[in-house]
């Protein structure tokens, strides 16, 4: 289900991300200290980090010797079952994150492809921002800054766009309806328009209006609470 800061959730922006081998674990950088969260128990643990976090690490050969983290002073390990990091050289085989520039030199061929799924209809680009590969295959999904994710399936030479997230980062008003819900951009949005969002979390469509001239409106009279806009309207068929 989904997490939010009432769980523990860092308020912080996430810096770095990384699962943990060893254990039902996630670690999470941020730039004072590095968050555990235990999906099975909905259990965050913070650890300060002087320096702050840049990248997280795991040796491939010991991962239950700890974590490994770059700081602004160089690299530390967090031991297992402990408290506070030292210093530490990093381990010769490195289990770290995937960086957007691994992608070139691991997938040459995603370079050639990406014009189809880092150009929408409206011609506007974007660009990898992030990458992680799937354990025990050749599938890689990777992050963009606006486009959602993109599935890359290195064994059959394949790319494929995931529809995932809002259309800005802003939201302007929410309206629940049946199977999930709609998200409306706010007025400073790059990208205005509705998100549906499956009540699952696994459809995301989106609604931009025209090509030319996208949705128009004018704000008129006083302004309604969502709740009472919610309240008047039904739910929209699905192809609305």
């Amino acid at each position: 289900p989904p997490v939010t800061a009432a769980d523990g959730y860092p308020q912080e922006p996430i810096t770095v991300a990384l699962a943990d081998p060893s254990e039902e674990a996630v670690w999470l950088g941020t730039a004072t200290g590095v968050f555990r969260y235990r999906p099975t128990l909905r259990e965050f643990e913070r650890f300060e980090i002087p320096g702050g976090v840049r990248n997280l690490a795991f040796d491939r050969n010991d991962p239950f010797r700890g974590l490994f983290v770059l700081t602004a002073g160089g690299w530390q390990l967090l031991p297992r079952g402990g408290f506070s990091t030292q210093p530490a050289q990093p381990p010769a085989n490195r289990l770290q994150p995937l960086r957007a520039e691994d992608i070139d030199t691991r997938l040459p061929f995603v370079r050639t492809m990406s014009a189809s799924v880092l150009v929408d209809e409206r011609l506007r680009q974007y660009r990898f921002t992030c990458a992680t590969l799937v354990p025990h295959t050749e599938v890689y999904f990777l992050g963009t800054d606006g486009r959602g994710l993109v599935k890359v399936d290195a064994l059959m030479a394949s790319i494929e766009l995931v529809p995932f997230g809002l259309l800005d980062w802003g939201a302007s008003a929410v309206l629940a309806v049946s199977g999930g819900v709609w998200v409306g951009s706010d007025e400073r949005a790059r990208r205005p328009g509705l998100t549906f969002v499956g009540d699952d979390f696994q459809r995301f469509t989106y609604e931009e209006g025209p090509r030319g001239t996208g949705f128009a409106g004018t704000r008129s009279g006083r302004p309604r609470t969502v709740a009472s806009c919610a309240s008047s309207l039904a739910a929209p068929p699905a192809n609305s």
